[in-house]
């Protein structure tokens, strides 16, 4: 949950500041590596994004594979610009088979820039499902200088009865222009890792690259490339790849 709300809101942000109105159109996969017997994992997607000066929304398909277990998940995200200082972030996400994705999951951000260049974005999500519900809460510092954004995210997970978590996030990207830009990512601390039947409370230790880049006037490439330490019970590769055209 945390991984993905971290790679939607850093997606949302070029899209943001961009005015110009536009309707994009994407689809992209990816594969896991899990070590220590693990079986390997894969997903891939479709969806449709909107951008424009005050609003904008994503809606999206994705079929998921972890454990040797399959999931379907509708997502969706948007945002609307309230003032010039002031921004409303949201996302839901829907699995109707909930076996390795949440039931259902909402999330919600305001995005306040408090004096030129910085932004503070506290906010809430909630994921309910069979195996136990959790509630999230996050605070999130941006600095803006030229074409480089740092932000520093602080989570705290509270699962329905199994302790609590709190997770630290570290992102640096750079826009080369409106719709190219490359982010490093660092997470540590303790998250919330769902398995078949239970979800555990697990240390972790992740080190990213994602971002895209545009190799003709409406396309764009996604990439993404990270990994990650869950823990003693396993080591993950993650490596992703898709395609934006702007219609």
């Amino acid at each position: 949950m945390i991984k993905s709300l971290v790679l939607g809101l850093a997606a949302l942000a070029p899209l943001i500041c961009v005015a110009a109105e536009s309707y994009q159109l994407e689809t992209g996969a990816g594969y896991e590596q899990l070590s220590d017997s693990f079986a390997d994992g894969s997903f891939y997607y479709a969806g449709l994004r909107h951008a424009a000066t005050d609003y904008g929304w994503g809606a999206r398909w994705q079929r998921s594979k972890r454990f040797d277990l399959k999931d379907q998940e509708w997502l969706t995200d948007g945002y609307y610009k309230i003032s010039d200082n002031l921004t409303w972030l949201g996302q839901a996400a829907y699995s109707p088979q909930n076996r390795v994705r949440p039931e259902l999951s909402i999330g919600s951000q305001l995005a306040w820039q408090w004096t030129k260049g910085w932004v503070v974005t506290p906010g809430v999500s909630v994921s309910n499902d069979d195996q136990q519900d959790s509630r999230s809460y996050s605070l999130m510092n941006e600095h803006y200088s030229g074409s480089w954004r740092y932000a520093y995210t602080l989570y705290h997970s509270r699962p329905e009865d199994t302790g609590s978590a709190n997770t630290h996030v570290l992102q640096a990207s750079y826009y080369f222009n409106d719709t190219d830009s490359l982010t490093a990512l660092l997470v540590k601390g303790k998250e919330l890792e769902r398995l078949p039947n239970r979800v555990l409370v697990m240390d972790v230790t992740r080190i990213g690259l994602f971002g895209q880049f545009s190799f003709a006037s409406d396309w764009s490439l996604l990439y993404n490339l990270s990994w990650s330490e869950q823990d003693v019970l396993y080591e993950k590769t993650e490596v992703g790849l898709g395609v934006r055209y702007r219609l």
